[in-house]
């Protein structure tokens, strides 16, 4: 699975996709979130919102997760990210959609019956 963001993007953007994510039954599939041309317009508390929403998650098996960010914006997510790693799961953070799709492709890609 794959998720692109550019221009700005807000904690309800990211409440939005982890429903989609959850309704499609799709958090246990290797996922790639590249959001290196996004402006991430959250403060403070609504990124921990994220984060809390995101831990919420983890009852369901996870499956790997690579994240493309600019630098500006890994800074202003740390928060998040930190929460991210806590889960049972392989997570990196990368610079490139490249070296990230690299890594995933270690990852046996997940199937669930029809």
């Amino acid at each position: 699975m794959t998720a692109t963001a550019s221009g700005p993007v807000t904690a309800a953007d990211f409440a939005e996709f982890l429903e989609v994510m959850r309704g499609a039954r799709a958090l246990s599939y290797r996922k790639l979130f590249d959001g290196s041309k996004a402006d991430f317009v959250m403060d403070d508390h609504e990124v921990l919102g994220v984060g809390v929403n995101l831990r919420d998650s983890q009852q369901e098996p996870l499956g790997a997760l690579a994240v493309v960010l600019a630098d500006e914006s890994a800074r202003r997510l740390a928060r998040m990210l930190g929460i991210l790693a806590a889960a049972k799961r392989p997570m990196r953070l990368f610079r490139s959609r490249r070296a990230a799709e690299r890594w995933l492709d270690h990852f046996a890609p997940q199937t669930r019956p029809l």
